[in-house]
């Protein structure tokens, strides 16, 4: 009987030390991953690249040549071929039309991608940016990216809080003059100070011997001020107090059935 109340008293201790682990652990926090598309950069032949076909260049392929993405997401391109190309956005001096109706970012170049490398662009701005390669040309290579959604809104800063008003001042009370006293209280007022400074001495006498007794240079125990615990970790108090009264009353019952068959048993 008293090796299964030992076990059980484990066990509610062990279920409680879990539970308090699992309330006070932070939570995980995982960040929220944002839409984007991925353009390859072909040569002609490869990967499906037929120049001059589908609104192609005339000589290289961005695949495909048309994505679409939401705002705030970012193109991808990597570089199948091999040479050296550049992601730019139009012009209407070097590609002889406009670089679209997308206003963010104004432009961009990405810079010489070489074979086997990537360039990645965020857009932000919802419409439509035409790019091209400035090392073969608008004519030779030519891509369009289309964004949709309003860029996203900077977050509001919550309303302040209304203060109550304040209350009014209290009315000023009226204050009364003592009244003199009469020669009667006068008369009562001194006889009792005269009684009670008899039993002052009377008293101080009396507790002389005390004060004596007393060692020199001690002084009262100081009181000890109760200091309330500090509750730690991100869990609620209650929680933790409920489950600690529920381990308790666990163990509590193993005990009073513990005694109730020692009891029982013969000696």
């Amino acid at each position: 009987m008293r090796r299964v109340l030992v076990i059980r008293m484990r066990a509610s201790g062990g279920l409680l030390a879990l539970t308090v682990g699992l309330v006070l652990a932070p939570p995980s926090v995982h960040p929220a991953a944002a839409a984007g598309a991925s353009v390859a950069i072909d040569g002609p032949g490869s990967n499906g690249c037929v120049p001059n076909a589908g609104g192609q260049g005339n000589m290289y392929c961005y695949t495909p040549n048309s994505v679409a993405v939401s705002s705030g997401s970012a193109v991808t391109w990597s570089n199948r071929s091999a040479v050296s190309h550049t992601v730019t956005r139009c012009t209407t001096s070097a590609c002889g039309t406009g670089g679209g109706s997308g206003t963010a970012p104004p432009s961009f170049d990405s810079g010489t991608v070489n074979p086997g490398g990537q360039a990645s662009i965020s857009f932000s701005g919802a419409g439509s940016y035409v790019y091209y390669c400035t090392i073969h040309g608008y004519a030779a290579m030519h891509g369009t990216v289309t964004v949709t959604g309003p860029p996203p809104s900077p977050p509001t800063a919550p309303p302040p809080t209304a203060r109550p008003p304040a209350s009014a001042a209290p009315s000023t009370a009226t204050v009364h003059a003592p009244s003199s006293p009469s020669p009667a209280q006068v008369a009562r007022t001194s006889t009792s100070a005269a009684a009670t400074s008899t039993g002052s001495a009377a008293s101080s006498s009396a507790n002389q011997p005390l004060a004596q007794a007393s060692p020199s240079g001690s002084s009262p125990a100081p009181g000890i001020a109760a200091t309330p615990g500090s509750t730690g970790g991100g869990a609620p108090v209650g929680l933790i107090i409920a489950l600690v009264l529920l381990a308790a009353g666990g163990i509590g019952a193993g005990v009073t059935a513990w005694r109730r068959r020692a009891g029982s048993e013969p000696v």
